[in-house]
């Protein structure tokens, strides 16, 4: 490794020719430097624009939040302002009119305000901002899912799929507020459901969006359990009008599904199946049919199935009839 030079030999090196050129060459770079930056040059740069609104009023759209505006000055001043990192904002207050324009003047002469003496603003690069402005209004509307949700294979929905909470407020101009009648969540790719579900979802906006949600989330909430399978014996009723009248058969069978949890639970009672004769009329063959209807059962259960899904009913005739 080599050594570090002593004393004698900096000496040595100073009094060499190399060592007075590179000094009379970095004294030249240093007065050309200083001579370059007394000249005037131009630059653009970003300035924040801080729009100050009327009182119960919002934009329609969404402003620029910066402007392109070039800049002329000595290099001195303008490395003093790069060093700064960017220009000072300017603060804009509008007027309570549904339009205005601020052209590009306005804007000069805001950041000339703001700029030093040793600065001078050139142009600016928007020709004029337009701003529009509205009431504000806000409003209840319900949340909705964009997909469907259902049970895994071999399970069934014991807690209903719900969104939590089921209504968001919609705040933002008024023309915009008043033709928003609902808010979709953004799109997951959810499985099927098996056993508890409590999943955030976010409610999108678009870019540049002048409409807000609260809350801005909300949750999807439901639950699933394994399933068994039954079937009951349950009379059926039967509605007529006739005196007397006779049904074949007079047991049904449900069939159905039902959570693991509840099964046990599950009675004949807890089913109503009728045959409504009510206006009917006998076939000529002194006896016909009639569908039967479920008319009730636990709502616990699913995929309901009568059987059979008809009877046949015939007038009894009494001798008193026969003669």
């Amino acid at each position: 490794m080599q050594k570090l030079l002593n004393k004698g030999q900096i000496k040595e090196f100073l009094k060499s020719d190399r060592a007075i050129l590179m000094l009379c060459i970095f004294i030249a770079l240093f007065f050309w430097w200083l001579n370059k930056m007394s000249n005037i040059y131009r630059t653009d740069s970003q300035c924040e624009i801080d729009f100050i609104l009327p009182e119960g009023k919002i934009f329609l759209e969404i402003p620029p939040e910066t402007v392109t505006v070039e800049i002329e000055g000595e290099g001195w001043s303008l490395l003093s302002e790069f060093f700064r990192g960017s220009l000072p904002a300017i603060v804009y207050p509008l007027d309570d009119v549904p339009t205005q324009i601020i052209s590009s003047g306005q804007i000069m002469n805001a950041v000339t305000e703001k700029l030093g003496a040793s600065l001078r603003v050139v142009a600016v690069g928007e020709s004029a901002i337009f701003v529009r402005l509205d009431t504000v209004a806000q409003k209840e509307i319900p949340v909705k899912l964009p997909f469907t949700l259902g049970p895994a294979d071999g399970h069934v929905i014991v807690d209903s799929v719900r969104i939590e909470p089921a209504t968001v407020v919609v705040s933002g101009p008024s023309k915009e507020v008043n033709r928003t009648r609902a808010v979709f969540t953004e799109k997951l790719d959810l499985p099927p459901i098996e056993g508890v579900i409590n999943e955030k979802i976010a409610l999108p906006l678009e870019e540049g969006s002048v409409i807000s949600y609260e809350p801005s989330h909300v949750r999807i909430l439901g639950a699933s359990e394994p399933y068994t399978e039954g079937e009951l014996p349950v009379p059926i009723t039967v509605l007529h009008d006739f005196d007397s009248i006779s049904i074949f058969p007079k047991i049904s069978f449900v069939s159905f599904r039902a959570p693991l949890s509840q099964y046990k639970s599950i009675r004949s009672e807890d089913f109503q199946v009728i045959a409504d004769l009510k206006g009917k009329e006998i076939g000529l063959s002194g006896k016909s049919t009639q569908a039967l209807e479920l008319t009730g059962y636990p709502e616990e259960v699913s995929a309901v199935r009568v059987k059979p899904g008809a009877i046949e009913y015939f007038i009894i005739q009494t001798v008193q009839d026969a003669e």
